[in-house]
């Protein structure tokens, strides 16, 4: 017996893998540091999981092209 239509629509939505990926996110800062018990206060919404590893290193930011 076969099923109709037998292959993968192009644009279906399937299942899949979901995080994983390494998310950027700009424009923070940095409020206060306590060194006594080794924290950053970071004023704005860091992405990902509470608990979650973050890497926080000096902004390098993209100038856009000048229009002409």
């Amino acid at each position: 017996m076969r099923t109709s239509p037998g292959r993968c629509l192009p644009g279906q939505k399937k299942a899949g893998r979901m995080g994983g990926e390494v998310v950027t996110q700009q424009s923070l800062r940095v409020v206060k540091i306590d060194e006594e018990k080794q924290v950053l206060l970071v004023e704005g919404a860091i992405p990902g999981a509470r608990g979650g590893l973050v890497y926080i290193t000096k902004s390098i930011k993209k100038t856009s092209p000048k229009k002409k």
